[in-house]
């Protein structure tokens, strides 16, 4: 009574009906979209091709979701295979003509919905070639490389960070205290 080796090659399994059904149903979950998902890194690049058809110099800060309306998004939880979902927006901080601007881009129609220049008090964050400009500056401006010899300090173990201030939004009068 010798056993046979079974040949892995030979295998006359077949699929189950159940293994079939559960890869369609993780293949088609996986393509479910809801609204407050983050932006896509090819709707990253969508805003960005968008917006620098609007302008040749720009410099992006911060593109990120434009959360629909809470109840636009409750409306289409209570039913997703009857409601529309919401249209995918984007929030866009950019540098632009040397100002800031917000911008909402809309990635169904692909159209920019709002372009505010920015008035307000603050700066956006910095760019990582802004920062490495600002930690490289200090080095080669004269007076502060004075300043470091001045204390017998050793430039190479020097480290120059570009902490921005933050902005802690506006006062709530005009009176100096």
């Amino acid at each position: 009574m010798g056993t046979k080796a079974m040949d892995p090659r030979k295998s006359n399994s077949t699929p189950t009906p159940f293994f079939l059904l559960f890869s369609l149903l993780s293949l088609a979950a996986s393509h479910d979209h809801h609204p407050l998902d983050a932006l896509t890194p090819f709707e990253q690049t969508q805003v960005q091709t968008i917006v620098k058809s609007l302008y040749q110099n720009v410099t992006f800060h911060y593109v990120g979701l434009d959360e629909p309306d809470k109840a636009a998004v409750l409306s289409w939880l209570s039913s997703p295979q009857t409601n529309q979902i919401p249209d995918c927006q984007a929030f866009v901080i950019a540098r632009a003509d040397s100002k800031s601007h917000e911008i909402v881009v809309n990635l169904a129609t692909k159209q920019v919905v709002t372009d505010k220049v920015y008035d307000g008090y603050g700066y956006p964050t910095l760019t990582f070639d802004e920062q490495t400009a600002a930690t490289q500056l200090p080095l080669t401006y004269a007076p502060f490389l004075a300043s470091i010899e001045k204390r017998g300090l050793v430039l190479d173990q020097v480290f120059c960070g570009s902490f921005t201030v933050g902005w802690y939004g506006n006062d709530a009068s005009k009176r100096v205290s």
